[in-house]
């Protein structure tokens, strides 16, 4: 009889990257909501699946309500394993966390390692772990298995694996011409893959825990892993990469273009079991009931009803209790907090909106995060990606610039450590990296187009711009993906429908390599819908670009079908695009 592995999990509580520092001071970034789930919850609901027995959670967050929170979600789950924290004030970094497990000497085994609690993966990972522990039977030498899934985007963070045996020979993060520097590097023994990216998921031997005590400079995850391959003569330590097959639904947020991404996913219930309309284990009240509407639309329903007129215009929403609606708001891949206020006429499109935030009538928001009790004023104009800190008052008038982070001290967070003044008299750091992206990729576009017939490798050339402008703004693939397909559009030489069909074809390898994955088609599906909510001339010719999108095999009926179910009835652009789906579903049954 096989007895059952002993496996603990190592789960931070708190996120240490810059994107995410000034969001987890007002409030432990494991506590975040996702619908009714906390972070945390939401990474606990999926390791309860596996073969995980134990789970230590390492809180570096002050608050001691926080803390009590955590233990009170721990105790709830503890039908599925034990569970305990690791509270230490001094902690700032995931080998901070470590070596604080380590001293309190909680480690005996294997652990895995999950260093962001904004992390779900729907499967079990048994075949995983027991691959892993099979390795370490083998060699005590195999210290650590890092779990990748496929992407849409081919080209991530380079990373070379030898075939045979998933050993992990290299991980170049700060190469800026990965092409040139591989070209031609793939042999009959290893593979360079730019086509998977890291889930944030490791199984871990114990020896890497006394690696990070053993060494203070060691930080983060990814030092200790360019230790061990640097050192690998000397340490005689193995790393193996485990790819997930393409049915495994994985995310992690690592910045706020991944965070709103990974909500739309939720809403869409991608990661079901996890889902909107499933209530906290910790929440046993009755009148917290979730109840879902079309369009996926939650509401949390507190003996209040929201009429339906006011959710015709709403979808991919999760909407808390006591939050009071004006008339025509329009609302798409959003999440309102408890007691918020939202005016007639807003528009409210990728954004997280958190607890007690009023927003003046007619305010349009694309892309922002908008903290707790935060006030906008009439007539603010406000840029896309933005975030506006806990508490902050906006006054009539303001006008906050694209991609600012709105603070009330000196101190607000930007990539240059400088800030700018905005009429609201508070502080904004402002950037202007995707408007400068979206200008070189117009350019390389408008030069590929211009040499159209003197070059024999358009696509590719163009695709090695695209690519290199990604690299110096740092930009995440979902807003790259947004940014091609407006950039594309919005030629002067894309003013016929005729002339778009002629560049789909001319540059048929730059979608491919965006947008052919099944979350790139989503995407696509998605920037096309926004591009023509913002373009009303464009709903004509929409049907038909998606068309030739389709019989280009860039996108499947199958991705079509889910857009087209999720869309608002009634509109212009679902007429449109009922005819394609009619047309499409005839032909699939002849």
């Amino acid at each position: 009889m096989s007895t059952m592995p002993t496996l603990t999990a190592i789960i931070m509580a708190d996120n240490f990257s810059p994107q995410f520092s000034r969001m987890g001071e007002s409030e432990c970034w494991g506590l975040r909501k996702l619908g009714s789930l906390s972070h945390l919850e939401c990474c606990l609901q999926w390791i309860a699946r596996t073969l995980v027995n134990r789970v230590i959670v390492v809180v570096a967050h002050e608050d001691a309500k926080a803390r009590e929170r955590i233990d009170s979600l721990l105790r709830a789950y503890n039908a599925f394993f034990a569970g305990q924290t690791v509270f230490d004030k001094t902690i700032g970094s995931v080998g901070d966390a470590i070596r604080a497990v380590d001293r309190a000497n909680l480690l005996n085994g294997e652990f895995m390692l999950v260093h962001n609690p904004a992390t779900i993966c729907v499967n079990t990972l048994d075949r995983e772990i027991q691959e892993f522990l099979e390795l370490r039977k083998e060699n005590k030498n195999n210290v650590m298995m890092l779990i990748y899934r496929k992407s849409g985007n081919k080209n991530n963070v380079p990373v070379q694996v030898e075939n045979e045996t998933g050993k992990l020979l290299s991980i170049d993060e700060e190469m800026e011409d990965w092409d040139s520097a591989y070209e031609g590097s793939d042999t009959d023994d290893a593979t360079v893959r730019k086509d998977i990216e890291d889930t944030g998921i490791a199984l871990c031997a114990p020896s890497v825990a006394t690696e990070f005590s053993g060494n203070f400079d060691f930080q983060e995850r990814d030092e200790l892993i360019d230790h061990i391959l640097e050192n690998e003569e000397v340490l005689c330590q193995n790393i193996t990469v485990h790819v997930l097959s393409d049915e495994v639904v994985t995310s992690t947020a690592n910045n706020m273009a991944d965070l709103i991404r990974m909500q739309r996913e939720f809403l869409q219930r991608w990661y079901t079991p996890i889902a909107p309309n499933r209530r906290s284990l910790r929440d046993r009240s009755r009148d917290s009931r979730i109840v879902t509407h079309r369009n996926n639309v939650f509401i949390t329903m507190h003996n209040e009803i929201i009429p339906a007129a006011k959710l015709k215009k709403i979808r991919n929403a999760f909407i808390a209790g006591r939050v009071t609606f004006g008339n025509d708001v329009v609302m798409d891949n959003v999440k309102i907090g408890e007691g918020a206020t939202i005016g007639h006429n807003v528009v409210l499109k990728n954004c997280i909106v958190g607890e007690g935030v009023t927003i003046a009538d007619d305010i349009i928001l694309r892309n922002c995060i908008i903290d707790d009790n935060v006030t906008i004023g009439s007539k603010c104009t406000i840029g896309e990606n933005c975030y506006i800190e806990k508490d902050y008052d906006l006054p009539d008038n303001s006008h906050i610039p694209d991609n600012a982070f709105v603070s009330k001290d000196l101190l607000s967070f930007s990539r240059d450590n400088s800030s700018a003044s905005s009429d609201s008299g508070g502080n904004v750091s402002e950037g202007d990296d995707n408007d400068d992206f979206f200008d070189d990729i117009t350019d390389a576009m408008t030069e590929a187009f211009n040499t159209l017939d003197s070059s024999e490798n358009s696509s590719k050339n163009l695709l090695i711009e695209i690519n290199r402008s990604r690299l110096i703004y740092s930009l995440p693939i979902e807003e790259v993906a947004r940014q091609l397909i407006w950039a594309f559009l919005s030629l002067k030489q894309c003013s016929s429908l005729k002339a778009i069909e002629k560049l789909i074809d001319e540059w048929l390898e730059v979608f491919e390599n965006y947008y052919s994955s099944e979350f790139g088609q989503r995407d696509l599906l998605e920037r096309l819908q926004e591009f023509t909510e913002s373009h009303p001339s464009f709903t004509k010719k929409l049907k038909h670009v998606v068309s030739y999108f389709y019989n280009n095999d860039v996108l499947n009926d199958d991705a079509i079908y889910k857009w087209f179910d999720v869309m608002e009835r009634g509109s212009e652009m679902y007429k449109e695009i009922s005819q394609l789906v009619t047309a499409l579903k005839a032909q699939n049954q002849e």
